[in-house]
Order: C-alpha cells, then structure tokens, then sequence
C-alpha cells in the first residue's frame, strides 16, 4: 500500500512488519455518538460499560483494544461537562479488559516521557495469582476524577491500581506542535483562526497516524522483554481522533487531504 501522508505507511504495512495480525476495538463510552455499523456483537464487553463501534478479525491474543474518550482541556487543564463521567467509564472498560482479556499494556495519548517506545524490564515484577475485582467504588473514583488540583486520569488510576505496563506511542515533534497550534488558535482571531483550525485539524490526523505507527514497536518490545504475556494493547485517545482513525482502518491506509482542500500528502 502506498504512503499517503508524512511518517505514515498502509495499514497493512504496520503490522505485517511485525508479522502481527491485530484485532482492533473501538470502545466508546456509554452514550457517545458513533456509527455501529459492521459490528454484530459487542465483543463480550457489556453494553452497560461502552458499545463496540468498529472490529477487524484477529487472532485471540493479538489485539489492540482503542477506547475513545473525553479528556480535560488540554490549554486549561480544566474539566468538561462530561470529563469525569467519560474518565470514569473509561477506567471501568479497562479494568474490564485487563480482568477478561488479559490485557497488560496501556497506551495512553500524550506525551509524557523523553523517549517514546522505550521498554524496560523489571526484574522484579512477578504477575500476581489473583487481580483484584474492585479496587476503588464508583463515588470514589468520580471524586479522585474530579479533582483538579492534581492531574489524574483513567490511565493513571489503572496504573496505579493495576499490575500493568505503560508504554508511549506519541510522536514527540508531532505533539509539540499540536501543542503550539492549540494555544494559537485559543488566542486567534476571527480572520486568522479558521486558518490555524485547517492546519491544526491536518496535523492532529498525522497524529493519529504515527500513533498508530508506534503501537506495533511498543507492544513487541515489551513483548520480547517479557513485561506482557500477550501481544495485546489497550490505546486510550480522544473521542476527536476516533472517526479518522477508524477510516484509516475501514480503508487500510492513511490517507490525509492537505489543508486547503488538496489532494492526500506526498
């Protein structure tokens, strides 16, 4: 398949690198819009937790499950309407997939270590007989999510609550001028901003795209490193990257139209 965009490759070429074939979830939250169409059963996740939205065949043990989610402001850092409530249910299907799926590897959005896609074996990690089935109640957890003295999210109570390991997969150049862009167009003004939001709308797509680069490279080093049992992934991002993501999937390529409405990047 060919390369339509900078730093991105065909899906197929992603994963056949690594002589993976990966099932691939989009688990959305109870309530959140999205189509269904494709999918003929919910993966055994129950309905009360989130609605399976989009699913490609795999092999039981090779999959990687993405959760889209509402998060706070990225420039504020404030909470949404519906951050806490989404952060919550999105806590709740991770604990359900590492309970009945074994997933033991969280790949969150963003950016928060010098050097992406690095694993490192801890000597002395031991998998525990039994995990816990409930460690903190649902008041608590909206409470903890609520609290925005701290930064905390669903990936970092699973973390903290949960034997599992936690990998990057953002492109550190790509997220920094996201970053950039943010701020400006928070700051714009009207004849400027529509501008900044066509560029700014392209370069979260490359975003997603490289993301979904690195997920193959971080699941097989922590893999080959003997930190997860399974090649299998959890991969928490934004309800705003789930439908571009889910096209680059139905297509079997990454394809991203350049700002101005021309054709898909060189």
């Amino acid at each position: 398949m060919e390369c339509s965009c900078p730093r991105a490759q065909g899906i197929g070429r992603i994963l056949s690198r690594l002589a993976l074939l990966l099932s691939i979830f989009c688990l959305l939250p109870d309530g959140a819009l999205a189509s269904t169409a494709g999918v003929d059963d919910n993966g055994g996740l129950p309905h009360v937790l989130g609605e399976v939205i989009f699913q490609t065949p795999g092999e039981n043990g090779k999959q990687i499950y993405i959760i889209g989610h509402s998060h706070r402001s990225s420039i504020s850092g404030a909470n949404g309407s519906h951050t806490v409530k989404a952060q919550a249910e999105v806590y709740r299907i991770g604990e359900w997939l590492i309970h009945n799926k074994n997933a033991r590897l969280l790949l969150p959005e963003g950016f928060f270590k010098k050097s992406p896609a690095i694993a490192i074996k801890t000597a002395s990690y031991q998998e525990p007989d039994s995990l816990p089935e409930l460690v903190i109640d649902n008041l608590e957890l909206e409470e903890k999510l609520a609290d925005t003295r701290v930064f905390v999210n669903a990936d970092i109570l699973l973390k903290k609550n949960y034997p599992i390991q936690l990998q990057q997969v953002e492109d550190a150049d790509i997220y920094r001028l996201v970053g950039d862009y943010l701020r400006m167009a928070s700051e714009a003004d009207s004849e400027v901003g529509p501008l900044i939001d066509l560029e700014l709308s392209y370069l979260q797509e490359v975003r997603s795209a490289a993301m979904l680069q690195n997920i193959p490279v971080a699941i097989e080093q922590e893999f080959e490193l003997g930190n997860i049992t399974d090649r299998q992934a959890i991969f928490t991002i934004g309800m705003a990257h789930v439908d571009e993501i889910v096209r680059f999937l139905r297509h079997g390529r990454i394809e991203i139209k350049a700002p101005g409405g021309g054709g898909g990047a060189p």
